[in-house]
């Protein structure tokens, strides 16, 4: 069963960095997504800047990127399919290296953009049954900024920025008892800035170590309505009001789009000149996850306070989220290295474990224990044309996430949603192309 009202507020922002985004459920980079995301000891790509920013470094000249992927969602309550939105989108990036004083400086820029919206609010009740990891997180733009800086041969350090938008708005209404109603509508767009860096570090040839860290981000949306009432009078020339002056606040406070603050450390090996296998361990501190059900506050001063008095009920209650080690192995075997053409065949596995407890209580959120499975290959060719004289690379994945069936059993025997068993399943394929100068 599933409550079929929802408040939907779809707020067109201009673009801004957002680490919350599809980067926490599938990745970024097609490289990346078929080595499970198993990538803080690579990363040298755009992906990099989400991985591990530090590792940049490996990139020695200007590339710029642009891929597309495609998830398609499965997700059933009661063996009911849900209406979940796809999770379809481009990536842009650019990394750009220069040698100052024999030290490398890397920069790099990576843009996410979705098919459907620019930046989207979706606000349920706090009851209903709905996903806290990509229901606004997938319709989100991202844009990474950073720089990785070869501090010695072995040793990388990097840091970034991202920053995450927020709306504050609303109405300011005068009502006119013997004239025309006037108002407004104001609304702004803030923003703050959440650091982002890494460590990176190859001590030895066969060997990359990579330790990365991502602030936590989350959009608060504010919509104060004020509404100003006159004195109500009877009739015309009646010096007693039936009424006194009146306000009217109501207030609605969210959050939305969280991510988690992170530390991810890992390392990749080649235990031959044609194989590299990679492991990650990533911690991440749900445990902040604020409520992301709408609370709305009623305040009324003079003549309705009169007649309605309110008190406004308590704030949804805390989704009790906790902290979680997710880990992820890759492998990357060069099948074909020659001079006209190289094939990399890649393949990966990650497991997330659900941040939700038991929904005993009044939340619904849907996640479960998910397993992660991924492939996929590389093809550059070192020379493509005159015009492209430095090797073009084409990257593919297929990356299929099952998300372990779950039953959800209510304390309270009278609770309207009851008892509801939840099982999911996403298919996500995708593509880059890396052109170099």
């Amino acid at each position: 069963m599933r409550r079929t009202i929802a408040i939907c507020l779809f707020l067109w922002l201009a673009p801004a960095a957002a680490l919350a985004g599809p980067y926490e459920f599938f990745g970024v980079g097609a490289r990346a997504s078929a080595m499970g995301g198993a990538y803080s000891a690579l990363g040298d790509d755009a992906a990099g800047l989400y991985y591990n920013v530090a590792a940049l470094t490996q990139v020695t000249r200007f590339q710029a990127e642009i891929g597309y992927s495609y998830g398609i969602p499965n997700m059933t309550i009661n063996g009911v399919r849900q209406n979940v939105n796809l999770n379809n989108g481009f990536n842009i990036g650019t990394v750009v290296s220069s040698l100052i004083k024999g030290h490398r400086l890397t920069i790099g820029v990576d843009v996410y953009v979705p098919d459907a919206h620019m930046m989207r609010f979706l606000e349920f009740p706090t009851d209903q049954p709905h996903s806290p990891l990509v229901a606004n997180d997938n319709q989100t733009i991202v844009t990474l900024a950073g720089a990785g800086f070869e501090a010695a041969r072995w040793l990388s350090i990097g840091v970034g920025v991202n920053m995450l938008a927020s709306n504050h708005g609303g109405v300011d209404l005068q009502i006119n008892q013997n004239a025309p109603s006037e108002g407004s509508l104001h609304s702004r767009i803030g923003n703050f800035a959440a650091p982002i860096a890494g460590l990176w570090s190859r001590p030895v040839d066969w060997l990359r170590l990579g330790l990365s860290y991502r602030e936590m981000v989350v959009c608060r949306l504010t919509l104060p309505n004020d509404i100003h009432i006159p004195a109500l009078t009877g009739f015309p020339g009646t010096i007693t009001p039936l009424l006194r002056p009146s306000e009217l606040l109501l207030w609605a406070d969210t959050w939305s789009q969280f991510a988690p603050r992170q530390f991810e450390f890992g390392a990749a090996f080649d235990p031959h000149p044609r194989l590299t296998a990679s492991i990650d361990l990533t911690f991440q501190q749900w445990s902040q996850m604020k409520s992301d059900a709408p609370h709305t506050l009623i305040n009324m001063t003079g003549g309705l306070e009169d007649v309605f008095p309110t008190t406004n009920g308590p704030p949804p209650p805390a989704p009790n989220f906790h902290d979680t080690f997710n880990p992820a192995i890759g492998v990357e075997g060069r099948a074909v290295v020659d001079p006209h053409a190289t094939l990399a065949l890649r393949a990966g596995y990650r497991y997330r474990p659900t941040p939700v407890p038991n929904q005993t209580g009044v939340n619904n959120y849907l996640d479960s224990n998910t397993h992660v499975v991924s492939s996929g290959f590389g093809l550059t060719l070192p020379t493509f044309s005159e015009i492209l004289p430095r090797p073009v690379s084409l990257d593919g994945f297929v990356q299929y996430h099952y998300m372990m069936p779950r039953t959800v059993l209510k304390s309270d025997p009278n609770d309207w949603i009851g008892d509801y068993k939840f099982a999911g399943q996403w298919w996500n394929f995708g593509g880059t192309i890396t052109l170099r100068f």
